[in-house]
């Protein structure tokens, strides 16, 4: 735990007391600026002697500091291996080199510690890469100021006396230090910590050292102390209940989940259950909905059936309906027979008035056949070529017998057509030829009969 103040101070006299007995102080040459800066980044973490070694190489090896700014990290750790961390030391004496070289343009610093000492702390400050350890470094030796330079052994030290908490040394700053160490007994005090605290680093199992942490903090947790042995057993006894606890907790846990899943496995069953008797209830239900439309279309089958007989049965009675088109045995007379002189044409016959030609088609009256009157007695009757008619595919009609001789009348009509008529083929009616006469006899002009299209007959100039 962290001393109070009171207990801060007094601890800081017993370690410069311990530090006095086991160490001796170091005495520092005055150095340029520069060279202190320089000095500060390879002494961080390191020895004194080393330190003083890796600085020489530098200032013997190389031409000027521009010389070694422009050299890489890894050459430069090659020549500072005397260090505890050669790449470390390297990296910040190189970032320091190129920051103060593009600030100032030259490595001439010596304008800077003739400033105030807050100025010129404000302005090392500004310059990147540098560490607190070399800035306080510099205060002390170089512009006159009482700071005690702390690296990562001497925080470390620190801590274990229990003179600076985990939070100090996070900041890297001990309140109280500064106070508690004269300003005369500064740089004495800097020099025995930081040899104690580098050889801590070095050998953590050393006597010296862990002496000088024993005699300010008896129960420091040194590796392999009482108290270090003590603490161990504490935090494992802690870290055993810590475990049973969490044990605990995770069991009850899996139970309470177990019991949830429990129950939610009988609430499962019971909705399967009630979803199973729900389903047989809709079974039936359809079942019999099933068997009620199977008796309904049984019904409706018996009611067809009921319906096309009494269908079949009327169809029966109808009497047969009259034939829409002519028969295929009608046909025209093929020649119209011219009547003898001074005998009568038989009267026109009326055709049936169910056999009525197609639409369009001609009459059969329009085109009336001529049949050759019987000549007078002991004369033989002449006749005249009739105007042939439109061959037909069937046989002509028979003409009928002829009637007793009389006056010639209008033209004789068409005789009455079969009954089994086809509407006839389309030809032009043919004109009437007049009848011979006995000489000295006179015909008698006959109005020609309309023909069934409506179209008159032209009429024999006499």
């Amino acid at each position: 735990m962290a001393a109070t103040a009171s207990n801060r101070s007094v601890r800081i006299g017993k370690l410069h007391q311990a530090l006095k007995k086991h160490y001796k102080p170091v005495e520092l040459p005055r150095r340029p600026l520069l060279e202190q800066i320089l000095f500060a980044c390879c002494l961080e973490d390191a020895t004194f002697d080393g330190a003083e070694e890796v600085l020489a190489k530098l200032i013997h090896g190389y031409f000027d500091w521009n010389e070694v700014r422009v050299t890489t990290v890894s050459e430069l750790a090659e020549v500072m291996t005397g260090l505890p961390d050669p790449t470390s030391a390297a990296t910040r004496l190189k970032k320091i080199l190129h920051n103060l070289f593009e600030k100032h343009y030259s490595f001439d610093l010596e304008n800077i510690s003739k400033l105030a000492l807050g100025k010129a702390i404000e302005h090392l400050e500004s310059i990147p890469g540098m560490t607190p350890f070399v800035l306080g470094h510099v205060i002390q030796h170089s512009l006159g100021g009482h700071q005690i330079p702390l690296d990562d052994a001497a925080l470390k030290v620190l801590e274990l006396c229990e003179i600076a908490s985990a939070a100090d040394v996070a900041k890297r700053a001990v309140p109280g230090l500064e106070r508690a160490i004269a300003k005369t007994k500064g740089i004495e005090f800097a020099t025995l910590l930081h040899a104690c605290a580098v050889d801590y680093r070095q050998h953590p199992q050393g006597t010296t050292p862990r002496a000088v942490i024993l005699a300010v903090h008896p129960d420091a947790l040194l590796p392999g102390s009482a108290a270090a042995k003590r603490l161990a057993a504490e935090q494992k006894k802690a870290a055993e209940k810590a475990a049973a606890e969490a044990q605990r907790v995770a069991a009850a846990k899996a139970k309470a989940e177990a019991q949830k899943a429990a129950a939610a496995a009988a609430k499962a069953q019971a909705d399967a259950a009630k979803a199973a008797k729900a389903g047989s209830a809709a079974a039936a239900k359809a079942h019999a909905e099933a068997q009620k439309a199977s008796t309904a279309a049984a019904k409706a089958q018996a009611q067809a059936a009921k319906v096309s007989g009494k269908a079949q049965s009327a169809a029966s009675k109808k009497p047969p309906e009259k034939p829409t088109t002519k028969p295929a045995g009608s046909e025209k007379p093929s020649a119209v027979a011219k009547p003898a002189p001074g005998a009568k044409s038989p009267p026109p016959a009326k055709p049936a008035p169910a056999a009525k030609p197609a639409a369009g088609a001609k009459s059969a009256a329009a085109a009336p056949a001529k049949r050759p009157s019987p000549a007078p007695s002991g004369k033989p009757a002449e006749t005249k070529k009739s105007t042939p008619a439109k061959p037909s595919s069937k046989a002509t009609v028979p003409a009928p017998k002829p009637p007793t001789p009389a006056k010639p009348k209008s033209p004789p009509s068409a005789a009455k057509p079969s009954a089994a008529k086809q509407p006839p083929a389309k030809q032009p009616p043919a004109k009437p030829a007049s009848p011979k006469l006995p000489p000295g006899e006179k015909s008698k002009p006959t109005a020609a009969k309309p023909s069934s299209n409506k179209q008159l007959s032209k009429k024999k100039p006499k």
